[in-house]
């Protein structure tokens, strides 16, 4: 059975491109799910959940639009769920639509309870130098101790059903939505269940792609990213989040505390 798509989306003009690629992303997986700010107008809210195959949600706060996503995903009659950000995943279709039909695959067959995808060397080189430098801070501290390179903030999961029950009745309420990068997988391992990592091109930098008809061309986000690099407010955002997702990871570190993990 397909699995589940549960996504966040914090709409920057998307809505035309997801009404036009609805149909795609449909053939990939039975439902969408899609988790939305408190704020979002009816004028979005209302066209979106009008999109076949689209379940929309309204959420009182943002911090737990993740959460929620997945886990209003086992409602549905299935095994497998894929989390992503919907602007990246909007990306991913429109610029590598066969890779993400074998990566959907791949979470349907159930391979691994855990597939974190992360992002290959020349995807990762479209991003911001301020994104690369900020995440490898997380990326390098969890990769140590599952001693395995990993990307862990590219913000894309395939997840098995148990693993998502598992989750809901394991994972602090307090992790907020930055628990999802590096604390599920900790929390899964050790509760004994299977972990993977796929690199993937299409989760190349999305950014420049908001209120755009189409995806940005390869110039305008060389632009962007220089642009984002030469302001200081965007390097104090990423630097909050790297931080974030290392405070949430460490405390499920802490929660668990085990003396099989590497390195402890």
């Amino acid at each position: 059975m397909k699995p589940v798509l549960a996504t966040t989306w914090q709409p920057r003009g998307e809505l035309p491109r997801l009404e036009r690629l609805a149909g795609q992303l449909c053939d990939l997986y039975q439902s969408i799910l899609v988790t939305v700010p408190p704020d979002t107008p009816s004028e979005v809210f209302d066209p979106l959940q009008a999109i076949p195959g689209v379940e929309a949600i309204r959420v009182d706060d943002w911090r737990t639009g993740r959460h929620i996503a997945v886990f209003s995903a086992l409602d549905a009659p299935t095994d497998a769920i894929q989390y992503a950000d919907l602007d990246r995943l909007l990306h991913w279709i429109e610029a590598y639509p066969e890779e993400l039909k074998q990566i959907a695959a791949r979470i349907e067959a159930g391979g691994e309870d855990c597939l974190i995808l992360g992002r290959t060397v020349r995807a990762w080189a479209t991003h911001p130098r301020a994104m690369f430098e900020t995440e490898a801070l997380f990326n390098h501290t969890f990769s140590w101790i599952f001693n395995t390179p990993m990307d862990f903030g590219a913000g894309s999961r395939g997840l098995s059903r148990a693993a998502v029950e598992y989750l809901k009745e394991k994972s602090p309420p307090e992790a907020g939505c930055f628990a999802l990068d590096a604390a599920w997988p900790l929390l899964l391992v050790d509760g004994g269940f299977t972990l993977g990592h796929e690199e993937v091109e299409g989760l190349e930098w999305e950014t420049p792609d908001h209120y755009l008809s189409t995806i940005a061309d390869d110039e305008a986000r060389q632009q962007a990213a220089e642009t984002a690099d030469d302001d200081p407010a965007f390097w104090r955002q990423r630097v909050y989040v790297a931080d974030q997702i290392l405070r949430a990871g460490l405390a499920a570190a802490e929660q668990i505390n085990n003396p099989r993990w590497p390195h402890r």
